[in-house]
């Protein structure tokens, strides 16, 4: 028994080893967190994007809707509020201003995951 703890004591171990694997170990932790995050801050601004383009969807089919019923007389001039639902979304338009040839009103658009946006949007009246 003393023989074998004799041996022991004299065998030199320095351990280079073990902090080159701690390093390297850590160095991928640290790559692949930073992937994840990345790719949840994609995944995120690609929603928002898309939220974006659906907003504004809405309101250029809002406001043609609008210039329609307009044109066609089936709203008058002055209104209060108008609703109107769509696949993507519903869009409220409230009345401003209107001149001869301009009509200006306030768009809120709000999307079916709850985004919202307002817009000042003039109309031209004329026909061209």
């Amino acid at each position: 028994m003393l023989r074998n703890l004799h041996l022991t004591k004299h065998v030199k171990q320095r351990g280079f080893i073990f902090p080159y694997i701690c390093f390297i170990a850590i160095m991928l932790l640290l790559c692949v967190l930073t992937s994840v995050t990345l790719y949840e801050n994609s995944k995120q601004m690609s929603n928002n994007q898309l939220e974006q383009i659906k907003l504004e969807t809405l309101r250029q089919m809002t406001s043609g809707k609008l210039f329609d019923e307009i044109r066609h007389q089936k709203i008058k001039l002055p209104f209060k509020d108008i609703a109107y639902e769509f696949p993507n979304g519903s869009a409220t338009v409230q009345y401003q201003t209107h001149g001869s040839e301009i009509l200006q009103v306030r768009i809120e658009t709000v999307t079916t995951k709850g985004y919202t946006k307002y817009w000042n949007k003039q109309i031209e009246m004329n026909d061209k």
